[in-house]
């Protein structure tokens, strides 16, 4: 009963509370690994001895986890979770000699899969599936994938947060999978944006030598491929909800669809805002739909003061933006049913 009532009060813990308290687990983390770095310094020399007390220390968060903890122990666990999985990465980064290759990054993406699988905690998935992610996402980039990453995480984005209601035993891993993954998506397009205007901006500065550098980044590539991405989303969610593709609201819900993705061929980053506002609305989730919302308006923002473009050409693009925003909205109010009309599509 009272491990009963340890999950209760830690379940019903407000999400902030539970980030507060995450975010203090991961600065306690770094202090464990200086003790343990300070403590034990000769030992952690040892790639096989720092690769072990990670693991045995990655071994006691998951008991604690184990054992329905509340939220001072839950926390106190992500702490020795992750010193331990710093002191594993560290142990993998040197073991490889070769910490710019594939193969280090893609050992620790496999790593963070099996604790998101294992872990029994909300917040450690996120995490875990966030480092997988990025490891993921590096793994690419050095592997010369980097343009096909965004239109990747866009498309597992949507699938893991449409895929919840198939595999209910699992809710609350593809959940904080999906949290995780959204977060990635996001971060991720921000550095993808930053990566097109540093090439715009400085096309003409930077030596051809050092240009050549940047030859494995290919934005429109990288755009079409979001884009064919956010159109699958969309369409996988009118499947799911089980809209015949060929009926007038899935065709005006694709056309909105394409039509964001136009855009952000000149604002980068919109797909990603849009895919993650529409699984928090499918989630009917206010952080998730919010965590959306923010980065529209982020990278809405960040194309106004971008450099590479005149001021009244972007004002006179977001004019237009607004007005067939406008039109859209328009269109859906006349042309899809009202509630209570049309029995089942009401």
């Amino acid at each position: 009963m009272t491990a009963s009532l340890a999950t209760s009060r830690s379940d019903d813990s407000p999400w902030y509370i539970k980030l507060m308290l995450g975010i203090s687990g991961w600065f306690a983390s770094l202090f464990l690994f200086g003790f343990l770095g300070l403590g034990f310094l000769e030992l952690l020399q040892n790639i096989l001895a720092s690769l072990v007390t990670g693991l045995v220390l990655v071994g006691i968060a998951w008991a604690i986890l184990r054992s329905h903890p509340n939220d001072f122990l839950e926390h106190l666990a992500l702490a020795i979770s992750l010193a331990g999985q710093a002191l594993v990465i560290w142990s993998i980064f040197r073991a490889s000699n070769a910490p710019h290759t594939v193969v280090p990054w893609l050992v620790t993406a496999v790593f963070q899969l099996v604790l998101i699988r294992i872990m029994p905690d909300f917040l450690h998935r996120v995490f875990s599936t966030l480092v997988a992610s990025y490891a993921l996402g590096l793994t690419l980039m050095l592997g010369g994938l980097v343009s096909v990453s965004q239109g990747l995480f866009i498309l597992l984005t949507g699938w893991v947060w449409l895929k919840q209601s198939a595999y209910p035993q699992h809710g609350q891993l593809m959940r904080a999978a999906g949290f995780g993954l959204a977060l990635n998506l996001i971060s991720m397009s921000s550095v993808t944006v930053g990566l097109q205007e540093l090439g715009t901006v400085m096309a003409d500065a930077i030596p051809a030598s050092a240009a050549a550098g940047f030859s494995w980044f290919t934005p429109w590539l990288s755009k079409s491929l979001a884009a064919l991405a956010s159109l699958a989303v969309v369409a996988m969610m009118l499947i799911h909800y089980q809209q015949p593709l060929t009926h007038k609201p899935a065709l005006l819900a694709l056309g909105g669809a394409l039509f964001v993705a136009a855009v952000a061929f000149v604002a980068p980053g919109l797909n990603a805002g849009l895919i993650v506002l529409l699984m928090g609305v499918h989630a009917r989730s206010r952080v998730m739909a919010g965590l959306g919302l923010i980065a529209l308006l982020y990278f809405m923002s960040r194309y106004y003061y971008f450099l590479g473009e005149t001021l009244l050409f972007k004002s006179a693009s977001l004019l237009v933006l607004g007005l067939l925003m406008l039109l859209g909205r328009w269109l859906f109010l006349r042309w899809l049913p009202r509630t209570g009309e049309g029995g089942a599509h009401g």
